[in-house]
């Protein structure tokens, strides 16, 4: 916790014993100065070591993708024993490739389930570096991922 005398809840963020940032919220009495009624963040970044901090390590980059990314929302029923680390790891195995990444934006547990079980909203967002997917890959794809998902933890679709 720093002592720096402006910020409550604060932070310094160090690389080889060299301050690069320090992060905080603004105290109430210097919010209150200056007649601000909403809580205001405080950063400050030293470029100087943080350039010299990183430039001694080798910068690496991926250039960004030219072609879309699909997106694919799914609702499933699962046993309600079923994390969602295990759901992402079968689709991350199932179609390595091409998984950008997976989210989980909805869960719903109660009535119209059966006992046991919940229902999870997932997207997955589907990268493909060389071209644009055609339908027929997204459709393979989501069917591989969906028969992986029922084959390994016996999750199925809601209609």
């Amino acid at each position: 916790e720093t002592e720096h005398r402006l910020l409550i809840n604060s932070f310094e963020i160090y690389n080889d014993n060299k301050l690069l940032s320090t992060i905080g919220e603004v105290k109430n009495d210097v919010l209150r100065y200056f007649d601000i009624d909403a809580p205001v963040y405080y950063a400050e970044i030293y470029l100087e070591n943080l350039y010299e901090s990183y430039s001694k390590n080798e910068v690496k980059y991926a250039e960004p993708n030219k072609f879309p990314i699909v997106k694919r929302d799914l609702s499933l029923l699962l046993n309600d024993d079923i994390t969602f680390q295990q759901i992402q790891d079968v689709i991350y195995k199932a179609a390595p490739k091409y998984v950008k990444d997976i989210n989980l934006f909805d869960v719903y547990e109660g009535k119209n389930l059966p006992a046991g079980k919940i229902s999870y909203a997932i997207s997955i967002n589907l990268e493909k570096k060389q071209s644009t997917f055609t339908e027929q890959e997204i459709d393979n794809l989501m069917k591989k991922i969906i028969d992986a998902l029922n084959t390994q933890l016996g999750i199925i679709l809601r209609g």
